[in-house]
């Protein structure tokens, strides 16, 4: 099996972050090119409709776990 489709384990304390980045991508927008960033206006409707509270470093990892994924999306 390729190292990339290893599973990985997420660890306990931040599985919940794996969650949220998740729900937000599944509700991702697509352009012509493929899928969009997952915007801070995007993060802040989800909160509202999910009366989560993110705090900052938060959303500032959800945004990293986005862009990691965008970079390998981008690779097919």
């Amino acid at each position: 099996m390729p190292a990339q489709l290893e599973p990985v384990e997420v660890p306990q304390a931040i599985l919940y972050l794996w969650g949220w980045f998740c729900e937000l991508s599944n509700a991702r927008q697509y352009g012509e090119f493929g899928p969009m960033p997952i915007s801070f206006s995007e993060i802040k409707a989800w909160s509202d409709l999910t009366h989560s509270d993110p705090a900052a470093w938060e959303v500032a990892t959800l945004k990293e776990i986005d862009r990691v994924y965008l970079s390998e999306a981008n690779k097919k």
